[in-house]
């Protein structure tokens, strides 16, 4: 089975592809630019198990960018890296079936073991950001005041 890497940056496609090479076979792994994507035949002869697609940080861009690449390999999985958290980006990766959304700024162990946890089935999202305590009763309060 294949492994796709689709990365903008090339000495960053080359570091993401090192880190793959660890827990996937070097032999099935095809690291391409978003814009190589563009310019490839209609399919390629293996299916691919694992998609990894780096993220630019605009977002529109980015989500065109996964539902292009998704349709074109239909992947049995996705990993989607990211250079700016964005919660809009995060939750079209969600609605898609992304396995995983990661930070492009991961160590190598952390990004090899998200790989190697998404190919076991499991999954990887940043955890949301705590609320301060009393936060979440702020608005009930301000109501109040403004109804007496």
């Amino acid at each position: 089975m294949t492994t796709v890497l689709i990365e903008d940056y090339a000495l960053l496609r080359v570091a993401i592809q090192h880190v793959l090479e660890r827990v996937r076979n070097a032999d099935d792994i095809l690291a391409i630019s978003p814009a190589h994507l563009l310019n490839m035949s209609s399919s390629i002869n293996r299916p691919v198990e694992l998609l990894v697609v780096g993220c630019s940080g605009l977002a529109e861009q980015d989500v065109g960018l996964l539902s292009q690449s998704m349709a074109f390999f239909m992947p049995r999985l996705v990993l989607v890296l990211y250079s700016v958290l964005d919660q809009g980006v995060m939750a079209a990766c969600a609605r898609a079936g992304v396995a995983g959304y990661l930070p492009k700024a991961s160590n190598p162990d952390a990004l090899a073991a998200a790989v190697s946890l998404v190919l076991a089935g499991g999954e990887c999202y940043p955890q949301p950001v705590a609320r301060p305590p009393g936060a979440a009763h702020a608005p009930t309060q301000e109501l109040r005041e403004l109804t007496q």
